[in-house]
């Protein structure tokens, strides 16, 4: 029987390799880590829902992302960034919703401008 903390952890996975290959990048290369935490309701009780995140931690691309990968993850993928900002320093962070099996990740790419770059996708509770 799969748990709510399963599949939380498979919906952040999921949406993490799919952005990757996307990118041209080997999801297996990457030394991400996912985790799962509680939910909680209004009162701040936890439930017996989950929430599902992954880090790919370290840099992925070590210093080869391009801005043109990242512009082409709106076609590919069929995604509207919410949020496509670039910092003083040439950091570039986009995010967008990526939906997967039903459930809307939040997925989060930063390229520093030294072309390295750092990939976190979040579940919503799931039950």
């Amino acid at each position: 029987m799969t748990t709510s903390g399963d599949r939380a952890r498979e919906l952040a996975l999921e949406s993490a390799h799919l952005t990757l290959r996307e990118l041209g990048l080997d999801p297996d290369s990457v030394a991400g880590a996912s985790r799962v935490t509680v939910c909680t309701d209004s009162t701040g009780q936890d439930t017996d829902d989950r929430f599902g995140e992954y880090s790919s931690g370290s840099a992925i691309a070590d210093d080869t992302l391009a801005d043109e990968q990242i512009d082409a993850l709106t076609v590919r993928l069929e995604v509207t960034f919410l949020e496509d900002a670039t910092d003083a320093d040439g950091t570039r962070l986009v995010s967008f919703v990526l939906p997967v099996d039903g459930e809307d990740i939040v997925v989060r790419l930063s390229r520093n401008a030294d072309g390295s770059g750092t990939l976190t996708t979040s579940t919503p509770c799931v039950g």
